[in-house]
């Protein structure tokens, strides 16, 4: 039977940053996917939110937990929004290629819920430029990757983790796999409604007798083309695409929260949204367009 340190269940960005995180402390770690590797998931990416040229982070927590309606943990609220400018320098200097100013700085614009200009991204590039920096920090503090491993039953005792059993698919073996601590950050379980991708870590753990909170909360996400399971991210309003009804009715969505336009988009008869008045901004999501064409 192996023996790690620790186990992440998950290959998205979150799995590959706590993976390499216990790795640098010199843990031994393995992570493990219930799908291929190399997959950040159909999660919209919109970019970070970082109080870059504010004096402090009030402004942003206080942003958070409003459109929160007051539902957030406030602590981690907090904790979070006081660490995003260290976080947006640091995947900075690893290669992320954000946006630019006429500062040479990462440019900041007004984000879906946000009263100041804080949310930078590079375009359609931004969740793949995340799982490409994420896995390099696997690779380089010597972190075991297996694809096609499926999770089945967590293993333990008196309250504390001894391990877990999972099916690999590779070779069509049960195998047992030993451990002093598992993450787990696979996908959520919101796909059960809509592509039917789940993340099987949060089953395990409940059927382990791991109590689940705050279930009634579902993320739902405004721009998703009918019959498939595309997120297109809500950036591109930000750069000048606008969402209205077939019949030309435009659908306001300046200034409002994620949960505003979600309301709004619902509400529609037939909601579309046209990106052909991008501009300069266009070139920043070509390879979404492409794909988009594609499907």
């Amino acid at each position: 039977m192996e023996a790690w340190d620790i186990v992440v269940l998950g290959d998205g960005p979150a799995a590959l940053h706590a993976a390499a995180e216990a790795a640098k402390s010199g843990a031994s770690t393995l992570l493990m996917s219930a799908t291929g590797l190399g997959n950040p998931g159909m999660a919209a990416m919109d970019g970070l939110s970082a109080s870059l040229q504010e004096s402090n982070n009030r402004s942003h927590r206080e942003d958070t937990i409003r459109c929160g309606a007051f539902l957030c943990d406030q602590d981690i609220v907090a904790e979070t929004t006081a660490g995003a400018v260290r976080q947006v320098d640091l995947l900075e200097r690893r290669g992320l290629n954000f946006r630019r100013d006429l500062q040479g700085l990462p440019m900041v614009r007004k984000g879906p819920g946000h009263q100041q200009p804080r949310t930078v991204d590079a375009g359609s590039a931004t969740a793949i430029g995340l799982q490409h920096l994420a896995e390099e920090q696997c690779m380089r503090h010597g972190v075991i990757r297996r694809g096609d491993q499926i999770p089945l039953t967590l293993v333990h005792t008196n309250q504390s983790v001894e391990g877990l059993v999972a099916l690999d698919m590779v070779n069509g073996r049960i195998i047992g796999l030993q451990c002093k601590a598992l993450i787990v950050a696979d996908e959520g379980f919101e796909g059960a409604f809509s592509s039917g991708v789940v993340g099987l870590g949060m089953d395990m753990a409940f059927r382990a007798g791991v109590h689940l909170r705050d279930m009634e909360f579902t993320v739902r996400h405004p721009l998703v083309i009918k019959g498939t399971n595309l997120f297109l991210p809500t950036g591109l309003l930000l750069d000048g695409a606008q969402l209205h009804e077939a019949t030309g009715a435009a659908i306001e969505t300046a200034g409002e929260s994620s949960h505003s336009i979600n309301q709004a988009v619902s509400a529609a008869v037939q909601p579309v949204l046209d990106a052909r008045k991008l501009g300069e901004s266009a070139a920043w999501w070509g390879s979404l367009f492409r794909l988009v064409k594609q499907r």
